[in-house]
């Protein structure tokens, strides 16, 4: 399908858009930066930033494959070398008497990725066994314009006295690098009062967003790093 270059679509449009494989044109490619769209692809098809020189991000749901794109970095932070989140409101909500609305999608992107810790996070909320709901505990669901795009929280560190781990983090890989995840981080953090020590156990890749975000490497009694209150 051809896009007229430099057209700017309005919030919502729909385009049908001819899937013709790996290398076919990517319409999200010809829209304008600051659009916000719909589009309907005759296959499963999720485009990719980084195969796109324009900063939409998208998903996909059942069929008929309908793709939402969202505007999350603007053109002009990216030519200056900074990744700026965009002006769209991020929603972060605390997960209460039931897992969010639309966790399905994102259990289903994570399981795809071949990580596991969403998965254990619903085995444990089905079960009761973990419900995030101690002195201290939080798990909150973050949203963009809607979307389920992430999910993170905190427990009672097992065996840290005291102390709270992060637990269950997962942002969809569409929306990485654009601050949710710290924005999750940040604002667990918010709610934990007085000096109490947090602990993760990071997977190796993702090592360096925790230490960016303050934790130490601590390596033992099954956590690998730690943040001590007084350095938040």
């Amino acid at each position: 399908m051809d896009v007229p270059a430099g057209r700017a679509f309005q919030s919502l449009d729909v385009l049908d858009a001819q899937q013709g494989g790996e290398n076919a044109p990517n319409p999200i490619d010809h829209i304008a930066p600051d659009a916000s769209i719909v589009v309907i692809f005759d296959k499963a098809f999720q485009p990719s930033l980084s195969d796109s020189p324009n900063p939409h991000a998208s998903f996909c749901t059942a069929k008929p494959y309908i793709c939402q794109a969202f505007p999350l970095v603007s053109r002009a932070s990216r030519a200056g070398g900074v990744m700026k989140a965009s002006d769209d409101p991020l929603e972060l909500e605390p997960v209460l008497d039931a897992l969010p609305v639309g966790f399905d999608a994102l259990r289903a992107d994570a399981l795809a990725e071949g990580f596991r810790q969403v998965e254990r996070l619903a085995a444990d909320w089905e079960a009761g066994r973990t419900r995030f709901d101690r002195d201290g505990e939080a798990l909150l669901a973050a949203r963009l314009n809607g979307v389920l795009v992430g999910i993170g929280g905190l427990t009672m560190e097992p065996v840290v006295p005291g102390a709270l781990r992060m637990r269950r983090f997962y942002v969809r890989p569409a929306f990485r690098r654009i601050g949710i995840g710290r924005q999750l981080v940040t604002a667990l953090l918010a709610g934990v009062e007085g000096d109490r020590s947090i602990t993760v156990n990071a997977a190796p890749a993702s090592i360096a967003f925790w230490e960016s975000v303050g934790f130490n490497p601590d390596p033992r009694d099954g956590h690998t790093h730690i943040l001590g209150r007084e350095g938040v």
